[in-house]
This record gives structure tokens, sequence and C-alpha cells, in this order.
């Protein structure tokens, strides 16, 4: 049997404010693999957050940290914009952590000379995942059915619960296996001009260590 270990996290960005803290990839994505994703105390309470644009996620261009509560990603959907060689539209997202919550502004510029429209989403789960079988490297729990409240998702167990907003979005939820949500905005932006989306995850958890 091969020896599980503790994921690395050398190659992750990390933004927090304890007891929270988001392990994505550099580009910003937040995959279910190794220790992505959004932890609170002892629990991951976000297991994926994976973006596209029209079903094709972005390029990632650059990345940096702001302060250790907020990072910077911008990305490039190829597809999107003038037909030229060189890209004409950016993707940017703005990820903050404070204690219990995280929030993303997602701002789509265009410097293109004709309107862009496209369909942007956001696909999300939750598996409530163990910090100790993190860390151990042991294949985590299959994901959480989500459950649509009247301003998004809301997930959870015992008095650990979780909530998911993102105004002006639809929600979409799958009891597939594993099961999940996505989160779809309409997007419409001008030429030479810019929209923006965002959507904040807030956890309760009277128990939390």
């Amino acid at each position: 049997m091969a020896l599980l270990g503790q994921p690395w996290l050398h190659e992750l960005m990390t933004v927090l404010s304890a007891p929270t803290v988001a392990l994505s990839e550099h580009g910003g994505q937040i995959r279910p693999d190794g220790a992505q994703g959004v932890l609170h105390a002892d629990v991951r309470v976000l297991s994926q957050a994976v973006l596209a644009l029209d079903g094709a996620e972005p390029v990632p261009v650059s990345d940096g940290m702001l302060d250790s509560q907020t990072a910077r990603f911008a990305a490039v959907p190829r597809a999107l914009g003038d037909g030229i060689v060189d890209p004409t539209v950016r993707v940017e997202r703005t990820r903050s952590v404070t204690a219990g919550e995280v929030s993303e502004s997602i701002r789509v510029v265009s410097f293109a000379d004709s309107g862009v429209a496209t369909g942007l989403t956001l696909a999300v789960a939750a598996d409530l995942a163990d910090l100790a079988d993190i860390n151990s490297g042991r294949t985590a729990a299959a994901p959480v059915p989500p459950e649509l409240t009247g301003g998004g998702l809301t997930w959870g167990r015992g008095q650990l619960r979780v909530t998911l907003s993102a105004p002006g979005a639809s929600f979409e939820v799958s009891a597939a296996d594993p099961p999940g949500a996505v989160i779809r905005w309409q997007v419409r932006v001008a030429g030479r001009g810019e929209h923006k989306v965002g959507w904040r995850l807030s956890v309760a958890d009277p128990e939390a260590v």
C-alpha cells in the first residue's frame, strides 16, 4: 500500500484571517485536490470554486498578495474579445478573507472595440473534511449536497452552517455524484468597459476551535 503524506502547501496561494484560510492555485481556482479549499477552524467548508466563461477556464497570467488577507488573480479568456492575436478581455478576481468569511469580487474588463457577452459560472462544492484527514493525505469525504435558500446556497453538519450568496446570479444544484452547485451570471460588457460580480461565503460554527 502506498504511503500517505501531508499535501504540499508551498505551491498554493494562502489568504487567511484566523481561524479561516483560503488555499488555491496561483491562478485562483480552488480544486478538490490536496489541501486546496477554504478551511474554518478544523473543517474544510469549501473544497471547490472553479471559474469558467462560456464553459472554458480562463488562462491565468498573474497573481499576487495585496496583504495577508487579500489576493488578486488575473486571467485571460482567449475566446472572447476582438479576433486578433493579442487578448482583449481580462478577468480579475480579488479574494478577501476575514474570520468566518470569504468574499470574492470578479471583474470582467474589456479592451475590445465591440461589446462582449458571456456566461460566467462558478462551480462549487464542499466535502467538510476534517483537518486531520487533510493533513494525513487520506481521501477526503464525498461532497455534501448543498441546499437552495432564498438568497443562495447553504450546507453543513450539526451546528456548523455555511451560506454562500451571489447577488444577481442564478443557482443550479446537482445531486449527482459528486454533488455540488453551479452559480451563473450573464455578463454583458460594452466596448472598453467592465462588469463586476461577486460572491460571499459565511461560516457559523459555535463549536469551532
